[in-house]
């Protein structure tokens, strides 16, 4: 019995899904697409279709085989590049998005860069595809980190260790500059420089533990204010490994409210906030 269970499993992982996931971005679904073609234990084989530019044409599409790496993501790098990639990024076993950050192929033929998602059914009797409540385009574990973190947010011993100090404070409503250990020891979790400058009083208030409207994100390219983007180049050298959690409505802009988590040999702190208030 036991070896037909593991037999049953082993067809279940091989199925070909041929599943199809569209590039989002400007807050809705393009039609830039991405087909899953095939999944097992430690392989996903992806379908990337390509679009010919104005000189020459290309082949319509390619596959790409993305494999387990250490730290359980599946992922390859394209173009002899080390900062092209493709990542496939599983919740519950299941691929949620797919991350693509290699936008030229060559002199003819392009390749969509963005978060692929797979769109929700409408519901019955429509044909409208429902608009999305959020949107994570991050590996489990980060997610899984994100929850942990919330639980710590607003007290002050339980989150300090989760924090990569100074911190860099870019608000609207706030001096902007840097948060110490020893500001954060003295005013704890609720207020310094001159406000509300954690995150707490922001997210866990409306999303947790539910992460409704939030985009919940790897840092790639994307919007990001000069400060932070300066600030965190020269701590770091680079702006990889960088994740962002986002208001959803605003995640592609400079409005709203984000924050910044830096993973590090497979440990995440939080290193950032910024804020900008819509005027009334």
């Amino acid at each position: 019995m036991k070896h037909i269970l593991v037999m049953l499993s082993f067809l279940i992982l091989n199925i070909v899904h041929s599943q199809n996931y569209f590039q989002y971005s400007s807050a809705k679904f393009q039609s830039e697409k991405i087909t899953l073609v095939k999944m097992t234990p430690d392989t996903i084989i992806l379908k990337l279709y390509f679009y010919s530019s104005q000189s020459c044409a290309c082949e319509t599409s390619e596959k790409y085989y993305l494999t387990k790496n250490l730290m359980g993501d599946f992922f390859v790098n394209v173009n002899d590049s080390e900062t092209d990639f493709i990542q496939a990024n599983l919740m519950n076993g299941k691929v949620k998005s797919i991350e693509v950050n290699a936008g030229w192929t060559g002199p003819c033929c392009n390749l969509p860069t963005g978060v692929f998602l797979s769109k929700p059914a409408p519901p019955s009797g429509s044909t409208t595809t429902p608009k999305l409540q959020s949107i994570v385009a991050a590996p489990e574990r980060f997610l899984n980190y994100w929850n942990s973190f919330q639980n710590k947010m607003k007290i002050t011993d339980s989150i300090i260790n989760e924090i990569e100090f100074p911190y860099i404070v870019d608000c609207s409503y706030l001096d902007q500059g840097e948060v110490s250990r020893t500001e954060f020891e003295k005013n704890g979790t609720e207020i310094y420089v001159n406000g509300n400058a954690f995150i707490s009083g922001v997210f866990s208030n409306y999303n947790y533990p539910k992460n409704k409207n939030l985009y919940i994100g790897r840092y790639n390219d994307g919007y990001m204010s000069a400060l932070l983007s300066t600030s965190f180049t020269n701590r770091f050298g680079n702006l990889k490994n960088i994740y962002v959690v986002s208001d959803l409505k605003y995640y592609e802009e400079g409005t709203g409210y984000k924050a910044y988590f830096r993973e590090s040999n497979g440990t995440f702190k939080f290193i950032g906030f910024e804020g900008v208030e819509e005027g009334g």
